[in-house]
C-alpha cells in the first residue's frame, strides 16, 4: 500500500492518479489531504503525454524506426511470408496493408511483409472451377514393395582378430596383460 501511495515522477502517486485522492497509509497525514481534488488534472494529462512522446522517441531511435514507402496499384512486389511474387492490386482497410495478386489468389499482407521488387508480369490467376475434371490425369499406382528383395543371411564370420557381426562391424576383444 505505501508503494501505490508513494509519488511517481509525474509528481503524483499510482493511486491518487485512480481514485482522485491520497489513500491513508499508516504513516499519518492531514485530513485535508485525502480530500478529492482534481485542479491539476490537465497539468496531470500534460505531462503524461510529454513522457509517452519521449519514450517513443527514444524507441524510435534506438530501434531505427522509419517508415516504408507506401505501394501503388500495379507495383510488383515480393512476399516474405509464402515466398512468391505479386501484384498490387488496392490498398486494404486496414492500416498500412495491402491486396495483393498472386498466382495461388488474392492476399491482404501488412506493408512490412511485402518488398518493392523488378521483373515479369505475372499470369492472370487460373479458375480452378472451371477446368473440366476429365482433363485431369492422375499418376499411376506404383508398388515399391514388388522389388524388394530380402537380405541375405550371412554367418557371423570368425578371424583370428575377433569376428565380423550381422551388420558387417568388426567386433574385436580387448588385448589383455597376461601375468
Amino acid at each position: 500500500m505505501s508503494y501505490r501511495a508513494t509519488p511517481l515522477s509525474r509528481g503524483h502517486s499510482p493511486a491518487e492518479l485512480c481514485m482522485d485522492r491520497q489513500i491513508r497509509t499508516k504513516v499519518p497525514v492531514k485530513p485535508e489531504t485525502l480530500i478529492s481534488k482534481w485542479p491539476y488534472l490537465t497539468e496531470v494529462k500534460d505531462k503524461e503525454t510529454e513522457l509517452c512522446d519521449n519514450q517513443k522517441r527514444n524507441y524510435d531511435h534506438r530501434h531505427r524506426v522509419r517508415n516504408l514507402a507506401p505501394l501503388n496499384p500495379g507495383d510488383r512486389v515480393w512476399i516474405k511470408d509464402s515466398g512468391t511474387r505479386g501484384e498490387v492490386v488496392k490498398s486494404a482497410p486496414t492500416p498500412r496493408s495491402y491486396v495483393v495478386n498472386t498466382p495461388t489468389g488474392g492476399v491482404r499482407r501488412n506493408r512490412r511483409h511485402i518488398v518493392p521488387t523488378t521483373g515479369p508480369k505475372l499470369p492472370e490467376p487460373i479458375e480452378y472451377d472451371n477446368i473440366p475434371t476429365a482433363s485431369v490425369t492422375r499418376p499411376p499406382i506404383v508398388d515399391h514393395h514388388q522389388n524388394r528383395t530380402e537380405p541375405t543371411s550371412r554367418p557371423m564370420e570368425s578371424t583370428r582378430n575377433g569376428y565380423q557381426t550381422r551388420s558387417g562391424r568388426m567386433s574385436v576383444p580387448p588385448k589383455r596383460m597376461d601375468l
